[in-house]
């Protein structure tokens, strides 16, 4: 019988039988399994490389082709030490997809003694506060880690970045994100380039972030670290600030990239000096892909009206995604603006922008604003459908016609939405993000009008059945209260209101509890649940509830 045939035979013995004759019922350990092949004492035939081409596409889940590569690197001559390895790899929660990686990058795995030599190293990476799954992932792309000596190598590498001041979380994220320090020689480049950091006064917060996040960077020959740190230094750069860092991580990249941006921005009418002062003021605008560059200024310049050089005063807004973030708020501001409730002129990009997502939306300048339309900016980004594409024929009185046709046409558009548009598929249209394109106009037979099609993009609100929203109350009678998230009206039924709330009139109709803790009236926030819809031309309808739990009052004006 041939030896490939002899092996297939013996390893699905070993797999399925236990010593007894009787088949395994589970895997009630992986180590017992491996018990169980242990005991059979299957050693591969001396000279046999198909059986170990047979184990790593079998037991390893390598592509044959691989498995052939790889059985150059390493020879079988048991099962007894490729399945306790294995076994442990399992035993750490790393994915069949995960160990074939480890194999095929570092075969040398499987002729490693599990017990003396990996395990410890595995035991000592998690005792730092890695996850096993973290740690499985870390591998799986590095396991050359698995290649050092734990005592002479791990061990005093984990010591020396805990002396620096490290954290434990800033460890974890260097073996998440930089495990090549774990299996580096620190001595040549690293060493010497904390030592020049450290003359610098960095504080530690910097110094943490300079070696976690940019560790690449600290790698580099200590020569090419001083001239760039030098080069830092000259350009007016405070050590004791961030973008100190963040300039040695932009001015690291390839020359290449500083021109492209360069080029990008001048092509934008920005001037040299308005290059450095962006540069300046925010170094992570000259490390940008020439497309998210491009996107994000057309936007900010074709589509919202900002003036381009304006922009170098806000560099750090162009680092700010554009379909998370920017077009967004910015959809939100648009909707603000058009219907009067704030003025264009007391806007700024770093307004918009800059604020975190909770300060953005209670904002104390234009709270009572932003909570009426709080719904539009959520929806948008939390449904991706609620941004859909609408084709109408816009008509056009011939007056309009001459040399800005097209920016009459798009002033008619954003007025037509502005009076409300609604669909029974799509919803309220809110706001109009982007036109796409203005087609042949038609004349309309009987009439002076030109049809134009046009497809555009759009903001839509867009609520359903057994959604959950937060609105604002607007009126509180007898029958129950009505109150607005965005476009969207919603009236909540006495017979939705918890049992324990009676109506109160009087100057400031509402509803209250029977101890007087929490009153519902207007200019209440409530969050409430929404039981039906009903689309109409121009407006959307709802009927909602708030006798579910987690629903009610969560902001009653008398109390601020």
């Amino acid at each position: 019988m041939a030896p490939h045939s002899i092996f297939s035979k013996c390893f699905r013995f070993a797999r399925v039988f236990s010593t007894n004759g009787q088949p395994t019922q589970g895997l009630a350990s992986l180590f017992g399994l491996q018990k169980q092949l242990f005991s059979t004492g299957v050693i591969l035939p001396a000279g046999q490389a198909e059986c170990t081409v047979s184990y790593l596409v079998n037991s390893c889940g390598l592509s044959p082709e691989s498995a052939a590569l790889v059985s150059h690197k390493v020879k079988l001559r048991s099962l007894d030490i490729p399945n306790s390895a294995l076994a442990l790899l399992k035993l750490y929660e790393f994915s069949d997809a995960q160990i074939s990686e480890v194999v095929r990058r570092r075969p040398l795995i499987l002729v490693a003694d599990a017990k003396k030599t990996i395990l410890p190293k595995l035991e000592f990476l998690c005792s730092v506060g890695i996850s096993r799954l973290d740690l499985a992932r870390t591998l799986c792309y590095n396991p050359w880690i698995l290649r050092g000596s734990l005592e002479n190598h791990i061990v005093p590498t984990c010591s020396f970045l805990k002396s620096l001041g490290l954290s434990d979380d800033n460890v974890v994220y260097l073996l998440k994100h930089n495990s090549f320090i774990f299996s580096e020689y620190l001595s040549k480049s690293f060493i010497p380039n904390v030592e020049l950091v450290r003359k610098l006064c960095m504080p530690q917060s910097c110094f943490a972030r300079l070696i976690t996040v940019y560790a690449k960077i600290m790698m580099r020959k200590p020569e090419l670290f001083s001239q760039l740190v030098h080069q830092v230094s000259e350009m007016g750069f405070d050590p004791k600030k961030f973008n100190f860092v963040y300039a040695i991580a932009a001015l690291s990249m390839k020359e290449t990239t500083w021109k492209r941006c360069r080029e990008a921005y001048m092509r934008w009418g920005w001037s040299e000096d308005h290059v450095l002062s962006a540069f300046r003021m925010y170094p992570q605008c000259m490390a940008l892909s020439e497309k998210k560059l491009m996107g994000t200024m057309d936007f900010l310049v074709n589509k919202m009206g900002w003036q381009s050089r304006a922009v170098a005063k806000y560099s750090h807004v162009l680092c700010y995604s554009l379909e998370k973030r920017i077009i967004p708020r910015f959809s939100v501001v648009r909707v603000l603006v058009l219907k009067g409730l704030i003025e264009e002129k007391r806007l700024s990009l770093a307004t918009v922008i800059s604020p975190l997502e909770k300060c953005f939306l209670d904002s104390s300048r234009l709270n009572q604003d932003f909570r009426r339309c709080y719904y539009v900016y959520f929806h948008k980004r939390e449904n991706p459908s609620s941004e859909r594409k609408g084709k109408p024929d816009l008509r056009l009185n011939p007056r309009y016609f001459g040399h800005n046709l097209q920016e009459n046409l798009v002033t008619q558009l954003i007025k037509d939405v502005n009076n409300g548009t609604c669909s029974q598929q799509h919803g309220f249209d809110v706001a109009i993000t982007g036109i796409e394109n203005i087609g042949k106009g038609l004349i309309v037979n009987g009439t002076g009008f030109v049809s134009f099609p046009v497809r555009y993009q759009c903001v839509v609100c867009r609520p359903f059945k057994g959604e959950i929203l937060e609105a604002v109350v607007t009126m509180v009678n007898k029958m129950g209260f009505f109150a607005e998230a965005g476009p969207v009206q919603i009236f909540v039924s006495n017979h939705l209101i918890p049992d324990d709330m009676e109506f109160q009139c009087g100057d400031m109709p509402n509803y209250t509890t029977s101890d007087g803790s929490v009153k519902i009236q207007i200019d209440s926030e409530v969050r409430l649940k929404i039981i039906g819809t009903q689309v109409k031309r121009t407006q959307i309808f709802c009927v909602g509830t708030i006798k579910d739990d987690f629903l009610g009052v969560i902001k009653d004006p008398a109390s601020v």
